[in-house]
């Protein structure tokens, strides 16, 4: 029994990324309305995800957009990145970056008119519709990779099973 316990132990943490590398990136840009946008965008850069967002709009586009709505790949070398002040609705903020996904991302520039991708990057509350003249995601310092929590989970119920292994055989009740 206990064997296979650690069988599976050890199948299961063997499927678990090994490490993952959230990276703040620096969010800059202006609007053709004259708003400036700022703040952060988190992102791993080992899976490809991002993992949260603060950013910033000055007047006339004034808010904060701290909610990721999505993620999505609209066609190759192009990724998407929706963001809004509420869970679901407008206002929200499309951000496109020239990349097929954010693995391995070191950072660029946003698309904005005569672009890589083209003036995708905009601001919309289902009236108004401001298009990104310029920006950037730049990183805030080195990333650290950082233990997998299934790692630490699949390392730690290991630990477990060792030492109740251990238990049992110095206990002569077990036998």
């Amino acid at each position: 029994m206990n064997r296979i316990l650690l069988f599976v132990l050890s199948a299961v943490s063997l499927g678990l990324p090994l490490v993952r590398a959230n990276t703040v990136f620096l969010a800059s840009g202006v609007f053709q309305s004259g708003a400036v946008m700022s703040g952060t965008i988190t992102l791993d850069t080992v899976t490809g995800q991002t993992v949260s967002a603060d950013v910033f709009l000055t007047a006339p586009d004034t808010n904060q957009f701290l909610f990721i709505q999505s993620q999505s790949l609209p066609g190759p070398g192009v990724t998407l990145l929706q963001l809004s002040p509420v869970v679901m609705g407008f206002p929200h903020l499309l951000l496109a970056f020239p990349v097929a996904d954010f693995t391995g991302y070191m950072g660029g520039v946003i698309c904005a008119p005569g672009g890589p991708c083209g003036g995708v990057s905009n601001l919309t509350d289902g009236v108004h519709f401001d298009t990104l003249a310029s920006g950037t995601l730049t990183p805030a310092a080195a990333p650290a990779p950082e233990a997998s929590p299934g790692w630490d989970l699949a390392i730690g119920v290991a630990a477990l099973a060792v030492a109740r292994i251990r238990v049992l055989r110095r206990t002569p009740a077990a036998r």
